[in-house]
Order: C-alpha cells, then structure tokens, then sequence
C-alpha cells in the first residue's frame, strides 16, 4: 500500500514520534524502492515534525549518498523545511558533505537559501568532514610519515605537511567544543592561522631536533585544506596566502 513517497508522507503525518519511528524501522528495506530522488524525499519532509523527520532520516541514511549527489540535491531538500528539520538533515548527511559541496558555485547555492545563521551548520559539518579527511588521508600513510607524494624539496615539504597536518587537528579541537562554531571566517583568518601555525612550529622545533634544523616556512602547502577553508568562508574574507608560490589560500 506504499508505492510512493506521498503515500509515506501520508501515514506517517498521522502518527505520533514513536509509532513513525516504528513504521520506518519496518519499512527500511522497502524505502530505496520509494525514495528514488532528492524530490522524492523533499516530499515526505515538510509534513513532519522534526522528530519524524530524524526517523525518516535515520532510516534512510545508508540510502541518502545514492539520491543526495549534488548541491542542488540538497538545496531541494533543504529549502522547503525550517531550520529545526534542516538540522536533523545536516547531522545525517554531515559526512557527506565533501562529496557534494566540491566548488564555489555549490556553496553559493547553499548561501542563496538560507540565512547566515541557518548556512553556518553545514559551514560547520562540512569543515569537519573535510578535516577529518585530510587527517585520515595522513595518518594512513603510517605513524608520523609526512613524505608521501613528495620528490622535490622533499624534507622540507615533509616538514611542512607535518605541521598542516597539526593545524587541522588543532582546528578540529576547537570547532568540536562548540557546534556550530560560531565565527568560522574569524578562526580561519590568516593572522589566527597565523598564529596557530606559529603555535605548532615553536612547539615542534623545541621536542624535536631534527625538525628544528631542518624546518622551512613554506606557508600551508595542503591543496585539500586550502579548498575546504575557501569553500566555508564568506566571499570577503576569501584571501590568496601569501609566500609559498601558488595560488593557495591560507
């Protein structure tokens, strides 16, 4: 008897939290087959409370990457909902966000729907799951080996990466104790930057000798940084980094 996404909204309008979440655990296996677009499920979400709403997200989590595959996806989800539904969808797809926010354009397109205080959280999850990336994408090369990919000025990039690699932990740190994070332009300025990296450098050249020695300020030299923390801020505060040769932002 559900053979569409309105047929789902339907039901489930009708029910209380507990009995939709019920409905959607039973019908789990059925949903792919239902929910096949970003409209379908634009469709089932402006009827719902928001705690409907987390149990249809839920249930469908595993299936949303499939449906949800561009910004615009997202936008026509998203547009219709308030900022309380458009919560319950961030936290589901939040790890996902880097897949579908990959230029300016698509991030523009989250801006021209929302308010700055409603952008700021996928501002926010979007960052973190582009950190969490970079860092995993490190760490997998093995226990503090920075010399992956490098042929050129290999030491110092080494180096280099090393401490890009402690910055985005140190940002990390600081967004997760307060969500969203409230000024991301200002935690991403090139004097805070700056001054973390000025942080990191000191700490390293004083517990390891070989890095003291050998160390070159290259300015960040992560292309996968650089592009998460353009895409996140505001158009003004998009500046080129000055002094490592290429078109980076710091």
């Amino acid at each position: 008897i559900i053979q569409t996404a309105m047929d789902f909204a339907t039901i489930l309008q009708h029910l209380t939290p507990e009995q939709s979440r019920a409905v959607c655990e039973d019908c789990q296996a059925h949903l792919p087959k239902i929910i096949t677009t970003a409209k379908d499920f634009a469709t089932i979400l402006p009827f719902l409370t928001p705690e409907k709403c987390r149990a249809v997200c839920e249930a469908c989590q595993a299936h949303l990457p499939k449906i949800i595959t561009t910004a615009k996806d997202f936008a026509t989800i998203l547009c219709y909902l308030t900022p309380k539904k458009c919560e319950v969808v961030f936290e589901t797809i939040k790890d996902h966000l880097p897949q579908l926010i990959q230029t300016d354009t698509d991030m523009e397109i989250l801006n021209r729907i929302y308010l700055p205080d409603n952008v700021r959280l996928p501002k926010h999850y979007y960052l973190l799951a582009s950190l969490d990336a970079y860092i995993t994408q490190v760490e997998g090369h093995g226990n503090n080996d920075f010399s992956y990919s490098f042929f050129h000025q290999k030491t110092s990039r080494d180096l280099t990466q090393e401490v890009d690699y402690n910055l985005a932990k140190k940002i990390k740190e600081t967004m997760i104790k307060q969500v969203p994070y409230t000024d991301i332009d200002e935690l991403l300025s090139p004097e805070n930057l700056k001054d973390m990296r000025d942080e990191i450098v000191t700490n390293l050249k004083t517990s390891d000798p070989f890095f003291n020695e050998n160390y070159v300020e290259r300015g960040m030299n992560s292309e996968a940084l650089t592009k998460a923390f353009r895409l996140v801020r505001t158009p003004e505060f998009r500046q080129p980094s000055p002094g490592n040769g290429r078109h980076y932002f710091f």
